[in-house]
Parts: C-alpha cells; structure tokens; sequence
C-alpha cells in the first residue's frame, strides 16, 4: 500500500510516517472484518451481535482496577531501570557541578528534571513519530498479534494457555525482521545484521509471550497497549552502569561513587526482576486474577 518511492526515505520522515499509518489503518479493518470467516463457525450469527461482538473478539473492555494491572508488573520490572537512571543522572550532576566551567546552578531535583523534559521534548519534536511509535504501533500490533491471534487458539481446546503464550509470539517476531532487509540495503554488514535481527527476535518473543499472557489473564486490549506504549518509550534495559567505562575526569570522589552505585544498580535490577517473577502468582503474592478472563468474555459463535 505505500509507494516505493515513499518506502526510500528514512523512517522518520513525516510522509512515510503518514503512509504506514494509513496501511496499518487498513490492515486492522481487513483483519477485524475477514476475522469471523476465517475464525467463526457460523458468520452470520457473529455480525447478529453486532459491535458487541466485535469488543469482545478484540478485548476491549471498560478500564477499571485490573486493566493496570500488567502496567503496575511491568515498572516493576523496570525498577532496575528506573534506579540506574537517577543514578547515571546523579553523575552527571557531580562531574558538572565539581567542573568549574559546567557547574549547575540548580540542586540536583532542577537539574534532572531539566534533563528529562528536554530529552523528552527532542522526543516528541516530530509528533508524527511519537503517534507512530507510542499510539499507532502498539494498538495496531496489539489488535493484530494478540486479539485477532490468540482467540482462536483458546477457543480451539487443543492448545494450552502456555503453548499459546509462546507460539503466538513468533507471529510477532517475523513481523519485524524485515528490519533486517532495510539494514542490508543500507550497507549495514551482514553479521551484524544478523546478530541485531536475532536479538530483536529474542525479546519481541520474550514481550509477545508477556502480551500474550496478559491477554489471556486480564481479556483487556487497552491494558495490552499500555504495556506496549510504556515499552517502547522506556526502550530496553540500560545496563551501560553495570558494565560500561565511567569517564570521571580524574575525580576520585565521583569514581568512588560509580562503584557504589555499580553495586546499588545490581541491586535493583535483582530486586525488580525476582519481585516480578513473584507476582506472577505464588501463596502470597499475586497480581493476576485467578482463571482466564479472556476466555470468559469471548462470543463463541456455534
């Protein structure tokens, strides 16, 4: 659907942007259409029940306490990475502020907010891009990937709620290696195209089984896209504190510094990752719902 010579210019630019959107836009409404075809014994009873059937196929549900659900276990797993942030942030504050000529006026709550409102701004400066990336994107592959993929599955009986979680995934993870193709065509060598695609293969897996998870527990898209959006504006994991070199300009206070936040930030990052193993669901702990709402609140059309 978008014109080769649109396809040429670079992902930011504001026409190919447009273009996409209006594909993926269409692509949704075909999807949600062709669905009771392909999917539905009876067609015909389906479209009986009108949109209510349609909100049902896709999980969209009014939000209440359990659609934040997913987003609360996922900053969670953020903590980590919230933690190292302020801390990276933390150095920064130091090595200016012990520099003569960089020396900030402010305290260090002015400073990194003044950080993060300008990194976000420079993020946001190209509107086409943060709907792309942040609102078209997330529902899009959300609508495509788990609410037109994983109803059948469920309803079929013959799969199991852990095989769905992560066969549905690999719908999503070939989605995106055509990333690679782009690379190459760029000049981009081929191992290293092929290690990144692997990699990208490797955690769009790991986030499509949450999704996928998620949806089946939780039966809400909404809840779906928030995950999604909140992912891609956090990106992965910085784990440039851990393992990176810290320049500290000869400051001996700020490399002392460095490692106890090294220490600090490992910490976290442990901290986070077994609390969200935890509230998968054990005696005592549990952020999901007992059952699967998702197959509760499907139209099973015979």
């Amino acid at each position: 659907l978008v014109p080769k010579q649109v396809t040429k210019l670079p992902r930011s630019d504001v026409r190919q942007i447009k273009w996409r959107i209006f594909s993926v836009v269409l692509t949704i409404m075909l999807a949600i259409a062709t669905y009771p075809y392909l999917f539905c014994k009876n067609e015909a009873v389906f479209w009986s029940s009108g949109f209510d059937a349609i909100k049902n196929m896709l999980g969209w549900r009014s939000i209440d306490r359990a659609t934040f659900v997913p987003l609360l276990h996922v900053v969670i797993l953020y903590f980590g990475s919230f933690v190292t942030s302020i801390m990276q942030h933390r150095l920064v504050y130091m090595i200016k502020r012990d520099s003569h000529e960089n020396y900030p006026e402010e305290n260090f709550f002015r400073f990194i907010s003044r950080r993060v409102i300008y990194t976000n701004k420079q993020r946001f400066s190209n509107r086409w891009q943060a709907s792309r990336d942040f609102v078209v994107a997330p529902l899009a592959e959300e609508i495509i990937f788990r609410a037109c993929i994983i109803p059948p599955f469920l309803l079929s009986g013959k799969i199991s709620v852990v095989a769905i979680c992560w066969l549905a995934p690999l719908f999503f993870g070939v989605a995106h290696a055509h990333h690679a193709v782009t690379k190459i065509r760029n000049g981009a060598p081929l191992k290293a195209v092929l290690f990144s695609t692997l990699f990208q293969l490797l955690y769009t897996t790991l986030f499509g089984a949450y999704e996928s998870y998620c949806f089946i527990k939780i039966g809400s898209l909404p809840a779906l896209v928030m995950v999604h959006s909140f992912c891609n504006f956090i990106g992965l994991p910085d784990v440039s504190l851990l393992f990176g070199t810290i320049k500290g300009n000869g400051n001996e206070r700020v490399m002392k510094s460095v490692k106890i936040y090294r220490f600090l930030s490992g910490i976290a990052y442990v901290f986070g990752i077994v609390f969200f193993w935890l509230c998968f669901g054990n005696k005592t702990i549990s952020l999901f719902p007992k059952g699967y709402l998702l197959h509760q609140r499907l139209v099973i059309n015979t």
